[in-house]
């Protein structure tokens, strides 16, 4: 029976070549391309040929269209009931989308049981065609079959250090193969090289690689000829918010297809895909965005692989299709992606964590663990093969599951094998004695065996060996390796099923673009115009506009030109109508670059428009949209202020403001171009615009001569002259102190800007990397500060920032709503502390801690930032030198008074054992004479009366202090302050370091006592809050110490202390701790827009007002309940004068149920002291809590 199926498989793939062959070498004719009788949309001809072959009794009529859906799904149903029993590989994609009606025992069901037979209502039905279940019958070309094979990939990322360059590893070895027809799915765990590997396969990788191997496409290397042929979905959904489905993908159609269409067929290509993927119910709804209502993430999601089918790529990669997606949809994406793999194409995806119904779906599977491959074969057989090896599911389980374990290490509820393959036992001859502990030379033999040869120990729990004890990750690798790798390698080596014919057309001769330079240059100027019309025509901007024109017309309300005074005040509006137009521009030009970067870089990657007609499409597009509002703003100012009347006077000042905003936007654009940083950009703008103001001619008659040159390269100058001579030139040669001449220089001033700021803004773009993701380390610790930080806090968790004997948190919420008020936009936070990554992190879970900037982990052996916890491997080089974790663990494990912790604590550079007070003190003495005689340089920490830790000697919570104190001072941002506060013996070095305050908190243990009495240093003993005033660091008046919130409003407020003020009273609103008065809700009322909009994380829309007044039914609902609110990572950013962009994660502990989301909000911060205006809240899920139970009373 596996013969047979095997055959039948073999036979179809045949097929399948034959018929594309015979298609291509056939000429394209007028019968080569039809329309089916049933109204379907346009199919090949080959196309028609394959299916009539495999469905022989398919009907194009509608009457039948039902039926066939029913057989289809008939055989899917039971092949997966086949699959469950037999393990049978045939890809149900293929029976499922060809038509076929059968099942693997030989016969088909009757029409009438399949019928009867059928799960799917008609309304599933018309949603799952509509989702895209249907085959891709938009093509109007055969799909050009390209066969990907890769062999021995590796890829070492360059990391520049300060002093040194080093090469790590990304991915080792990595062979593999997919062809036309088939789905491969990446699968690993986070950080395994998926990503990496898909961009190398794709041709995307941009940062800075040593790579190994070879890739081929039908036998042949990449080019960038092959760009045409590749598709290429990214992770994020990259896609302009203002536009609707429909436009978005025509414009991807008239710039990507080709030429030879003409545009009415590349329209009606971007319609036929449209109905494809089951977007015709949306197609003229706005993409959506942070502020916009649009489509659904589904939906998103579709109209970006839309973007890439509607040029029937040959081979497409896509980057975590089904990230973010809930398991319905994911699965209607993934299906769409087999159908696509049915039609002829080659499809490569990653995957993170899919369902079990999405991982059957796969044809086939690459498994990748820390950059090595434990797998590559047919997916529907990886749960065999595992089981050849010895690793089984003790219990059922989704079987990516049960695989994701396996590449992570993670082997609770897996059966494992007894012994290695390469002939490493573990010695367990007495049954009797397992659930004892054995002695210290069994525990070093066991280590010694298995550090000899490079594995990890993965359970050893109490030093109890049994039989789990076995290095897995090696294992993995060298299973795969003798069993597997060399009979796929062989595989590689057969040449493609393809003659020379069909293997030159993949490769064009020539860059082939999909329209000329002109035809670029007016899609992309139609396409922004209509993205920013929204943004151009905000009332927000008119109104601005208007009502700054008013009060101008106001304020020099029919003026009189008459006598000299009365022209020195109109030239002071003259100057105004310079400046104001001169710094509007500025400030929305910089934008530009910085938020289209991300689209820029992936359409540039596939070859869609050339950057010479993008910039100048995007420069020009501006134009028209820049021209209304002055013309609004003149017409109001110039009447009501009684300028000069003449209609070559008016026309001349219209002229001239216009100049004067084209040279100004063409400075933002060069600034945003070449910063590419929308904070940094912001400030050179600022100093530069008021530097251009303060030399314009109106504030300083005399300028010094060392610096005069600043008055000729501003543009206000140029301007103001040139508006004194329209308006003054027929009465007197100087007005105001300055020279009217015949404007010829001031015009080719403005000209040369208008051109020459433009020039550096395209050079800028062009040295642009495509994709900026070389990040030696995670630099949002230092990025996100314009200067130096205020205060670095380095605090340990355990009994310093976490009380463990506080039940209700209180101390660490007093001291997250401190941080989050005061400190965090201008400061770093560091925890330090001796948890191993995975202890940590299950702390994080367990109590409301803050997300640190940096986190030194494992007794100062780790370094990492941001919430990612990029891991800096610069400290990594600094541990290794004379350090031997195998002779350490060797000679340690000698001493029977060492009980080796549990593998959750050891770590490549500490190793951590148990042992009693009364010995530790000559177990120290005698393992530092052990390790000198070896050559090791090594620390021994004695902490927690119990820990003893041995690490590489330049490791340590103070020398990873002293290492990033070095690597901020290299930055040019060593914090101004740094206060280190902690409780036991591995916190002593912390204080030790030059130029830090320290805290030793009241409950410190003996061994700091005692190191601080024999190093006595001004450090006080009550908490970390009290030290920030002690030492005069900043406020350390929590606002959770603040019984009556409305006291916050005499003090300084920002941004940021109003979020947490407001929803500090959420929390004591909802506990009942302050009075139910309309007071309160009116004052809250009162800080919130009457037309702001709060969008709940479920996607229900309401007013900021109503939200406030639903809080009514919610007064005291939590009283006496476990019920704690609190923020993190609150970061804000001005946007306007009075505007800010706030943004964070807020989350509510009620009971043992947590659940949080990320806000976005834009608040108006009025004059800075007298509190907040909300003007607008958005709120989405944070991954996790989308699933929690109770999600009826979120209300913020």
């Amino acid at each position: 029976m596996e013969k047979a199926n095997a055959s039948l498989a073999r036979t179809k793939s045949e097929e399948l070549v034959e018929t594309v062959e015979a298609a291509f070498k056939s000429p394209m004719n007028n019968e080569a391309i039809g329309v089916s009788e049933g109204g379907d949309t346009l199919s090949s001809m080959s196309s028609k040929r394959l299916m009539t072959a495999a469905s022989p009794g398919r009907s194009t009529s509608g009457g039948s269209k039902n039926t066939h859906i029913r057989k289809s799904r008939s055989a899917q149903m039971k092949f997966e009931l086949d699959d469950i029993s037999s393990g049978a590989a045939l890809s149900r994609a293929s029976s499922a989308s060809l038509g076929f009606s059968f099942s693997f025992t030989g016969f088909s069901m009757p029409p009438d049981e399949i019928v009867d037979s059928m799960l799917f209502s008609e309304d599933d039905l018309t949603e799952d065609l509509e989702a895209g279940m249907r085959k891709p019958k938009f093509q109007t070309e055969p799909t050009l079959p390209i066969f990907l094979k890769f062999r021995d990939v590796t890829s070492k990322v360059i990391i520049k250090g300060m002093t040194s360059t080093e090469e790590k590893d990304i991915l080792n070895g990595i062979s593999g193969s997919v062809e036309p027809g088939e789905v491969l799915a990446l699968m690993g765990p986070s950080g395994s090289g998926k990503t990496t590997l898909l961009n190398l396969l794709g041709g995307r990788l941009n940062r800075p690689t040593v790579g190994g191997g070879s890739i081929t496409y039908n036998d042949g290397p990449y080019s960038k000829f092959l760009k045409s042929r590749i598709g290429f979905v990214t992770q994020d959904d990259i896609l302009f918010p203002h536009l609707t489905v429909k436009e978005t993908l025509t414009y991807a159609a008239l710039l990507r297809l080709p030429k030879t269409l003409t545009k009415e067929q590349k329209k009606k290509r971007a319609i036929d895909v449209i109905y494809e993927l089951g977007l015709e119910r949306c197609q003229d709804t706005m993409i959506g965005g942070l502020f916009v209502r649009g489509v659904s993430g589904g939906e998103r999601k579709r109209v970006c692989i839309g973007n890439e089918i509607i040029i029937n790529p040959s081979i497409l990669f896509l980057d975590e299709p089904t990230s973010g997606l809930d398991s319905t949809t994911a699965l209607k994406t993934v299906q769409l992606l087999q159908d696509m793999a049915v039609g002829g194409k080659t499809v490569v995806t990653t995957i993170h964590q899919p369902s079990s119904r999405l991982f059957h779906k796969f044809d086939k599977l690459i498994l990748l663990g820390k950059g090595s491959l434990l797998y590559f074969g047919k997916s529907s057989e990886a749960m065999l093969y595992f089981s050849s090896i010895g690793c089984n599911p003790l219990i059922a389980m989704n079987p990516a599951e049960f695989l994701l374990d396996l590449a992570n290490g993670n082997i609770n509820d897996i059966s494992v094998p007894s012994k290695l393959e390469d002939k490493v036992q573990i010695g367990n001859s007495d049954a009797g004695k397992r659930n004892k502990k054995p002695s210290p030379a069994v525990v070093h033999e066991v280590i010694q065996h298995i550090h000899r040869k490079n594995f990890c120990v993965l359970n050893i729990k109490s030093c109890c060996l049994t039989r789990e004890c076995f290095c897995q990750k090696q294992y993995l690798v060298e299973a795969y390796e003798t069993r597997v790798a060399d009979k796929e390698k062989k595989k590689l080596m057969v040449p493609t099923p393809l003659d020379e014919e069909v293997k030159a057309k993949v490769f064009s001769r020539k860059r082939q673009w999909g329209a000329s330079w002109w035809q670029q240059y007016t899609i992309l100027f139609c396409r922004g115009i209509k993205e920013r019309r929204h943004d151009y025509f905000s009332w927000l901007r008119i109104t601005q506009v208007l009502s700054t024109a008013i009060i101008l017309g106001l304020l020099w309300w029919k003026s009189d030109s008459n006598s000299l005074k009365d022209l020195q005040d109109q030239a002071g509006l003259l100057f105004f109508i310079a400046v104001f137009w001169g710094f509007f521009p500025v400030f929305t030009a910089i934008f530009t670059f910085p938020q289209e970067r991300a689209m820029l870089s992936k359409e540039r990657a596939a070859d869609m428009y050339r950057l010479s007609a993008y910039f100048l499409a995007r420069t020009t597009s501006d134009l028209p949209l820049d021209l209304i509002l002055p013309v609004l703003f003149l017409l109001v100012v110039y009447f009501m202020a009684g300028l000069r009347m003449s209609a070559a006077s008016f026309f001349l000042t219209m002229l001239t403001v216009f100049l004067s905003i084209v040279a100004a936007q063409g400075l933002g654009l060069a600034i945003g171009a070449t910063l590419m940083d929308l904070k940094r950009a912001t400030t050179l703008a600022s100093v530069t615009v008021m530097t251009f103001m303060l030399a314009g001619g109106y504030f300083v008659k005399k300028v010094p001569v060392f610096v005069s040159w600043i008055r000729y390269m501003s543009f206000n100058y140029h301007t103001y002259k040139l508006l004194l001579k329209v308006q003054y030139k027929h009465m007197t040669p100087v007005i105001n102190g300055t020279r009217i001449d015949d404007g010829l220089t001031e015009v080719s001033a403005l000209v040369a800007m208008v051109f020459g700021y433009r020039l550096l803004a395209y050079i800028s773009l062009r040295r642009m990397k495509l994709c900026a993701q070389d990040k030696v380390w995670d630099r949002e610790a230092m990025d996100r500060l314009k200067a130096t930080a205020r205060l670095m806090i380095v605090s340990d968790l355990d009994h310093t920032m976490v009380d463990h004997h506080d039940p209700e948190n209180m101390s660490l919420l007093r001291f997250n709503a401190l941080w989050e008020a005061c400190y965090r936009n201008d400061s770093l936070l560091v925890f330090s502390t001796g948890r191993s990554p995975t202890l940590y992190k299950q702390l994080r879970k367990e109590k409301p801690m803050l997300t640190p900037d940096i986190t030194i982990m494992s007794v100062g052996t780790e370094i990492t930032y941001g919430t990612a916890m990029v891991p800096d491997d610069g400290w990594v080089g600094v541990l290794n030198q004379k350090w031997d974790r195998n002779i350490v663990t060797e000679e340690a494990g000698k001493l029977p008074e060492l009980t080796l912790q549990s593998e959750t604590e050891q770590r490549p550079h500490k190793v951590s054992f148990y042992v009693d007070k009364a010995n530790a003190q000559n177990v120290t003495k005698v393992l530092s004479e052990i390790f000198a005689k070896r050559g090791l340089d090594v620390k021994i920490i004695y902490s927690g009366g119990m820990d003893l830790d041995i690490l590489p000697q330049g490791a340590g919570k103070g020398q990873a202090l002293a290492y990033l104190h070095k690597k901020f001072k290299t930055e040019g941002k060593l914090p101004a302050n740094t206060l280190v506060c902690g409780d036991s013996g591995n916190d002593a070095e912390l204080f030790s370091i030059p130029d830090v305050h320290g805290v030793m908190v009241s409950n410190a243990q003996e061994e700091l006592l005692q190191w601080h009495a024999e190093n006595a240093k001004d450090n006080p003993k009550p908490g970390i809050i009290q030290a920030i005033g002690h030492f005069n660091l900043g406020p350390n008046a929590s606002p959770r110490d603040i019984t009556n919130l409305s006291d916050c409003e005499s003090e300084n407020v920002s941004a940021s202390s109003e979020i947490v003020r407001f929803f500090m009273f959420y929390e004591r609103w909802r506990r009942a701790e302050v009075e139910n008065s309309e007071l309160y809700l009116a004052s809250v009322k009162a800080d919130c827009d009457s037309s702001g909009i709060l969008i709940h994380p479920s996607g229900t829309e309401l007013s900021l007002c109503d939200a406030i007044n639903g809080m009514r039914s919610y007064y005291g609902d939590k009283q006496g309940q476990k019920f704690r609110v609190w923020v993190d990572r609150v970061l804000s950013t001005q946007t306007g004068l009075d505007t800010w962009l706030v943004k964070f994660n807020k989350w509510e502990l009620s009971g043992d149920d947590q659940q949080g989301c990320v806000i976005t909000c834009i608040i108006n911060m009025k004059d800075g002291v007298s509190g907040a205006t909300y003007m607008h809240v958005h709120e989405t899920w944070l991954e996790g809590s989308e699933r929690a139970k109770d999600k009826s009373t979120w209300l913020f």
